[in-house]
């Protein structure tokens, strides 16, 4: 009996302990937050008015979370003639033409894939993985993108996807 409280105890002080390291890298995360892109289309957020391409304006937002954008057709063979994505690791990410097809492209759906993908290779170079989150990198990684100032791409994310994506940004890699 004495044996089963001990272990008792010590589970519950080592979720604390997991509790309160999740609130201190949620507040590092917070206070350390990156400068994002949130435009409206207007000169000084890099928009039409500022003589930029819609192009040059996606090819400067991946360029802010030290990336670059290799645009096709069809990336990584999928997406012909959508706004899609994809990430092979590295700083390059690979992005379709729909996405500057227009500025309301550019600045919507366009906008929040950079910065998804762009995401995939900010977590990389902390972590050393994408794969933060196991089977939900995808979910962390849009939490990631939401916390840089993205929209999300619709994977959707949870509370504890939110949490690992903070953590990350705060430069600590959790188990998911």
């Amino acid at each position: 009996e004495a044996e089963a409280k001990r272990i008792a105890e010590e589970a519950r002080l080592a979720a604390e302990a997991a509790a309160a390291a999740k609130a201190a890298a949620a507040a590092a995360a917070a206070a350390s937050r990156p400068s994002v892109h949130r435009t409206s289309g207007g000169a000084a957020s890099g928009g039409a008015a500022s003589g930029q391409t819609p192009e040059q304006y996606l090819e400067g937002i991946a360029g802010t979370y030290g990336a670059s954008i290799s645009w096709s057709d069809a990336p990584c063979g999928h997406f012909a003639g959508s706004i899609g994505v994809c990430f092979h690791g590295g700083s390059t990410i690979y992005v379709s033409i729909a996405a500057y097809g227009s500025w309301s492209s550019a600045q919507g759906r366009g906008r929040n894939v950079v910065i998804h993908e762009a995401s995939h290779a900010i977590i990389q170079r902390t972590c050393g993985t994408v794969l933060l989150g196991g089977a939900r990198f995808e979910n962390v990684t849009d939490a990631y993108s939401v916390l840089l100032g993205g929209g999300g791409t619709g994977y959707g994310y949870n509370d504890n996807d939110m949490a690992l994506a903070s953590a990350a940004l705060g430069g600590q890699c959790l188990a998911g």
